[in-house]
Order: structure tokens, then C-alpha cells, then sequence
């Protein structure tokens, strides 16, 4: 891929980078998945999704790697579920312990109906179902002002609840993050190879940003309808979705970077 004394691993983000921000399709990356399966070069999904979304989107693929889940909060191996966050019971019972006038400017998955978040999300209504099957996160729409969003953060702070804002959601989990399971996997994939690893993460958003960060290289996907973490050193694709991630691939594969 790049220097041939290393072995690679791709970790990427989904939403927006992977899938299309709007239909979730992954066309116009088969053929760059099928080069990276060619030079055996895993790619490690790192999303906010559940496993349930995850295990289904992995088979489409054809990727039978390790996963990491609502935003790092946990990771899943084939016999093996390493978990890094909260329950989202706790997360749930600890936002219950708000005052009255916050609880009312967001509205979370947890108080949605399947058909309320398929409309929130553009998932069909079993893609919601299985976007629900939340074990470590909680996803809430905000409503409220810019103000009451701030005093909310810093409440959830004291509550040791990490806050995340996504590409449609702001992600409440524990402490934990994306960046932090990517050190993990990067780990892991060295001691099973008995050699040194580089990373290339790829993301288009905010709650990608400490996974970008983490790894060795890094490549930005271009999203209109979100805002793209400032990562120094990052290659940004010129186009949106699957096509700017089969676009970025390719970059690092034919050696236009150097580093």
C-alpha cells in the first residue's frame, strides 16, 4: 500500500464516509473493497451504529474483520465482545436525573417509536428496529437553544457522560471513543501479525475526529451537511461518500502520499 515494511489496517466511519450520507448505499466502493481484500489490507468499520446494523452491513460487504460499535464503546471479535463504555441503562438513568426544562429540548431513541426514528434517519422501519438495539449509547435529537445545549453538555460532564456530535445526532456514551478502541484494534493486529502496524482512518465528521487523530494516517471525506474535523497532515477527498472514500484509498494505494 505505502511502505511495504509495515502491514496496513484501514478504520473507517460509515455514515457519510462509507455509506452515502443519504441513501447508505456503498457502490461506488465495492470495487476499491474488493482491491483492499486482494492486498489483504483489513478494514475495521468504527461507527456510531449498533452491532446489529454492523454485522448486517460487514456481510454486504463481504468484510469478516472485527468491528467497533457506537462510537468505540465496545468492540466485537469473533468469540470475544471487549467492552470500553457504559450500559445504556446507566446512560439512560443518569439523564433521568436532569432538571425538568432540559429533559424537554431533546428527544433521544429511547423515546421514539421504530417509525418515529426511521423518519428521523431515512432507515427503513427494520433498520431503525436494529439502530435501536442500543447496548452502550444513546442518540438524541436536539431541540432546544444554543444556551440550554451548553448547560446540558456541561451537565452531562458531571454525570461522566461523553458527548459526541454526529453527522444527525449528538451520541451520549461513556468514557470512551472511537480513538480509543482504533489504539486497541491497532494492538491487537500487531500482536497477531508479530509486526509493526499502521493505521488509515477515514471520517467525515466531528465524532470521528479522536480516531482520525489516533491513527498513522488520515483521510477526511468530504460531507456538505457536516462540519470536517481539523486533523492536521489529512488527505481530503474531493468527492462525497463511498466515491470520496474509493477516492482516498486510492490516493495512499498509488503512493501520492508520502509519510
Amino acid at each position: 500500500m505505502i511502505e511495504n515494511n509495515f502491514c496496513w489496517l484501514i478504520i473507517t466511519d460509515l455514515d457519510g464516509t462509507l455509506l452515502d450520507h443519504h441513501s447508505y448505499d456503498f457502490s461506488p466502493a465495492k470495487a476499491t473493497l474488493s482491491l483492499l481484500a486482494q492486498l489483504d489490507i483489513p478494514v475495521i468499520i468504527n461507527s456510531s451504529k449498533t452491532y446489529a446494523e454492523i454485522s448486517d452491513i460487514k456481510q454486504s460487504m463481504g468484510l469478516d474483520t472485527p468491528c467497533i460499535v457506537e462510537n468505540g464503546s465496545a468492540i466485537i471479535y469473533d468469540h470475544e465482545q471487549i467492552v470500553l463504555g457504559e450500559h445504556r441503562s446507566t446512560i439512560l438513568e443518569k439523564l433521568n436525573t436532569l432538571p425538568e426544562q432540559l429533559k424537554s429540548k431533546f428527544r433521544g431513541f429511547y423515546d421514539c417509536s421504530n417509525e418515529e426514528i426511521a423518519l428521523m434517519t431515512g432507515l427503513d422501519l427494520l433498520q431503525a428496529k436494529k439502530a435501536n438495539k442500543r447496548q452502550y449509547s444513546e442518540p438524541i435529537l436536539w431541540k432546544g437553544s444554543e444556551t440550554d445545549k451548553q448547560l446540558f453538555i456541561s451537565l452531562l460532564k458531571t454525570l461522566d457522560i461523553h458527548i459526541l456530535i454526529g453527522g444527525r445526532f449528538m451520541h451520549l456514551l461513556g468514557a470512551t471513543d472511537k480513538g480509543i478502541a482504533s489504539t486497541i484494534i491497532k494492538e491487537h493486529y500487531q500482536k497477531k501479525w508479530d509486526t509493526p502496524v499502521k493505521t488509515l482512518g477515514l471520517g467525515d465528521s466531528q465524532n470521528d475526529k479522536a480516531m482520525l487523530e489516533q491513527c498513522d494516517v488520515a483521510a477526511i471525506i468530504k460531507n456538505p451537511a457536516s462540519t470536517p474535523p481539523a486533523i492536521n497532515r489529512s488527505y481530503q477527498s474531493t468527492l462525497t461518500g463511498p466515491a470520496g472514500w474509493a477516492e482516498a484509498i486510492q490516493h495512499f494505494i498509488t503512493g501520492n502520499h508520502h509519510g
